[in-house]
């Protein structure tokens, strides 16, 4: 049997707290911070270089989190988006406010896909509206 650790709610809240935190960093009512929706899949090492499109990008809502609770993170509502280019949406990237630092990459997919990201649809044309149903970051 393969070793396990396992943490308590106490600190899968304080890692939960730090990610929010680190989004967070220059976001305010006029400067978001933002989540980039993006075609194919997400590079194996959060924050790489991707070749893959930005499909749409959403400006993260302020303040950021809803709620930190029993190891979940529910982010405030995020508004509808509109597609920037056409493509099918495979991965999210959370940025910070100022347009370049990259906190973290996650699932996208349908609602009902028990991704991270869920949304309307993910094949998708340019001006196609978009609407993001679940906006969660869950420890295990």
């Amino acid at each position: 049997m393969a070793d396990i650790f396992r943490l308590v709610n106490r600190v899968k809240h304080a890692r939960l707290q730090a990610i929010a935190t680190d989004v967070s960093v220059g976001h305010s009512e006029g400067n978001r911070a933002q989540l980039w929706l993006l075609t194919g899949s997400p590079p194996l090492i959060a924050g790489a270089a991707t070749v893959e499109t930005v499909i749409m990008t959403v400006d993260l809502p302020f303040p950021l989190v809803d709620e930190i609770a029993n190891a979940n993170m529910a982010w405030n509502p995020l508004d509808p988006g509109i597609a920037l280019d056409a493509g099918t949406i495979g991965w999210g990237r959370f940025v910070r406010a100022d347009g370049t630092t990259v906190v973290g990459d996650c699932s996208a997919g349908l609602q009902g896909s028990n991704s991270m990201i869920e949304l309307s649809q993910v094949d998708v044309l340019a001006g196609t509206i978009i609407t993001i149903s679940i906006a969660n970051i869950a420890e295990l």
